[in-house]
């Protein structure tokens, strides 16, 4: 979790301007250069976990920039989890003595986090941890300019 606050912070903070565009991250050293997205204000290293995989999403169109990622051996049974934002990253829910926000989810948890938001949240699609998925959700929030 630690890796993942560091790459959404490190692709959150570096955004600038530019167009489109969608980068797979795999296991390993990822390197994301300026032309690949020219959100970013200089070229940056997102090193990832074995059995990690996700994307990193750049929109010009809203100027935001949003990554999500997921371990490929993570839990997907049904079960209960504190769910906070829905997909598109808006705050569903907020932790107060009165609510507790959990949920019962099932399939991989996504960490995602994008420019538009500053903050990591967990997303519950229901799917298998795959780049397909990660880059679903990062597409999501990083075309949502509401």
């Amino acid at each position: 979790m630690k890796k993942f606050i560091l790459a959404a912070a490190g692709v959150c903070a570096l955004v600038g301007s530019g167009a489109a565009s969608a980068i797979d991250l795999g296991g390993g050293t990822n390197e994301i250069l300026m032309t690949d997205c020219t959100l970013l204000a200089n070229d940056i290293n997102l090193i990832v976990s074995n059995n990690v995989v996700g994307a990193v999403i750049c929109d010009a169109g809203t100027g935001f920039a949003a990554v999500s990622l997921c371990h490929t051996n993570g839990q997907t049974n049904s079960r209960s989890a504190v769910v906070t934002a829905d997909a598109d990253g808006n705050t569903t829910c907020t932790i107060t003595a009165d609510e507790d926000c959990v949920e019962t989810v099932e399939g991989s948890l996504f960490p995602s986090a994008s420019s538009r938001f500053g903050t990591v949240s967990g997303q519950f699609p229901g799917a298998a941890c795959a780049v397909a998925a990660a880059t679903g959700i990062a597409t999501t929030q990083a075309a949502n300019a509401d």
